[in-house]
């Protein structure tokens, strides 16, 4: 026959929120984390794209040569406190804008080193204007 006090115990339930809650905590963390760290590489992809189309079409038009294209990429791109790989070529009539970075640079948090193989990059290419 059990005491009073084991049958209160048996059903007593205030602590089990507590105790679901911390070991839910780390995995909802985790998650948290993980979407805010893609969210910030596409924001980064997004915005190499934009820089790599822009500094497409002002060389294919004319107002930039490749040399100062690859400057004025690596000028918009500054902010971000990441060394990027900017490549402007003019294989006949397109110009191809390259630019890339490595993940482990784009990546905010690097958590168990899971971004340092690869590199994030973004291509345009333009026709030039005759």
């Amino acid at each position: 026959m059990l005491s009073r006090f084991a049958r209160f115990l048996r059903h007593e339930r205030s602590g089990a929120t507590a105790v679901e809650f911390a070991f839910l905590l780390p995995v909802l963390i985790l998650v948290l984390v993980g979407i805010m760290q893609a969210g910030m590489l596409f924001f980064v992809q997004n915005n190499m794209a934009r820089v790599a189309h822009d500094t497409a079409r002002r060389v294919a038009v004319g107002e930039l040569t490749t040399a100062t294209g690859k400057t004025y990429a690596e000028n918009q791109l500054v902010n971000w406190g990441v060394t990027f790989n900017v490549t402007v070529t003019e294989p006949g009539s397109d110009v191809s804008v390259v630019i890339t970075v490595p993940m482990a640079e784009a990546a905010v948090l690097d958590i168990g080193d899971i971004f340092d193989v690869g590199d994030l990059g973004a291509t345009a290419i333009v026709r030039q204007e005759s």
